[in-house]
């Protein structure tokens, strides 16, 4: 058979026949490696927004179980400032140390802690005239308060723990 080809045509005929072989090679070769980076690449984007779509639904959750715990602890400590103030109105008001003589309604009123800042009085330094049960029942109260957000911060992070 390569006899019928001149021989000057043979070495150019095979080189031809390997240059196309080696083209091809190298089509296919691209051909097949794009295919393999754009799975490759399809596979990682599936991945990335499986993640994303996990994570979203898992801040959802916290944020739903954490509104829920700042609820539930909110109503608990309300619940219990309103038994301190209920425990302390039973009690006989006693006037505040520092009156001599008698003292009006109006300075012996009980006040509220919730709406007097503990600087609003009119003795120096900040203090405030009051009884000894009224001062009982303010630091009862921020007692409850404290211990409302020691309850409430330890709760907030049991949800971020639990998977």
């Amino acid at each position: 058979m390569f006899n019928l080809i001149p021989s000057a045509f043979r070495t150019e005929v095979f080189a031809a026949v390997v240059a196309a072989i080696f083209v091809a090679g190298i089509a296919i070769g691209r051909h097949q490696g794009a295919a393999s980076v754009q799975a490759d690449w399809n596979a990682e984007k599936l991945v990335t927004a499986q993640a994303v779509t996990k994570q979203a639904a898992r801040v959802v959750a916290v944020v739903e179980a954490q509104t829920a715990v700042t609820q539930e602890s909110d109503n608990e400590t309300q619940g219990r400032i309103a038994a301190v103030h209920r425990m302390y109105a039973n009690r006989v008001r006693q006037p505040a140390a520092n009156h001599l003589g008698t003292v009006s309604a109006a300075a012996e009123s009980s006040g509220d802690p919730a709406t007097e800042p503990a600087d609003a009085g009119p003795v120096a330094g900040g203090l405030r005239p009051e009884s000894w049960s009224q001062l009982a029942e303010r630091c009862a109260v921020t007692t409850v308060i404290a211990q409302g957000w020691q309850e409430w911060w330890s709760n907030v992070e049991k949800v971020q723990v639990t998977p």
